[in-house]
């Protein structure tokens, strides 16, 4: 079958990092896949490929590692972002928007992944008030990377089942 990665990056010295937003429990099948993924990210690109797990359910500080040959192993850098949702801070993002105030990009990778750190039942509205909210910074200008938005795509398309509302949704982020 295809083999299809959440997200992928290029740091500026040449490492490729593939992002997994992982909403069950780890399994080795789940490491297989991330092995897979990384194989072939390597042989197309030849270059160095970092798999960076994105766990939307809390996690214990087991290590994970995969060993598929002596020689291919991965060692996945895993980072649980439950814990990470600050409701205060989310609402001063909300209000810098109302006082037309520039959104620094650590600011903006907030807003983004911020639906990655509720609780699934919550997460659909969240996206949603995300998107409004990049809407209303992209009409002000208040942020210009919209290479920054694209988590965000990812979260739709996994999170809103109704299609005519993913399409308007992901619209309001490329356009």
């Amino acid at each position: 079958g295809s083999l299809f990665t959440d997200l992928v990056f290029e740091t500026r010295e040449g490492i490729l990092l593939n992002f997994e937003f992982q909403d069950n429990k780890i399994g080795e099948e789940h490491l297989k896949r991330y092995m897979d993924y990384k194989v072939a990210l390597q042989c197309q690109s030849g270059k160095k490929v970092v798999t960076v797990i994105i766990c939307t359910y809390h996690i214990k500080s087991e290590v994970y590692v995969y060993e598929e040959t002596e020689t291919s192993i991965l060692r996945p850098i895993i980072h649980d972002l439950t814990d990470s949702y600050d409701k205060v801070k989310y609402l001063s993002l909300k209000n810098k928007i109302r006082n037309n105030r520039i959104f620094s990009q650590r600011e903006i990778q907030y807003l983004v992944l911020s639906p990655f750190m509720v609780a699934k039942n919550d997460r659909t509205r969240i996206i949603k008030d995300v998107c409004l909210l990049i809407e209303e910074i992209k009409k002000h200008g208040l942020y210009d990377d919209s290479k920054m938005y694209f988590p965000l795509v990812l979260a739709i398309n996994q999170y809103v089942s109704d299609e005519n509302e993913r399409e308007k949704l992901i619209e309001v982020l490329t356009m």
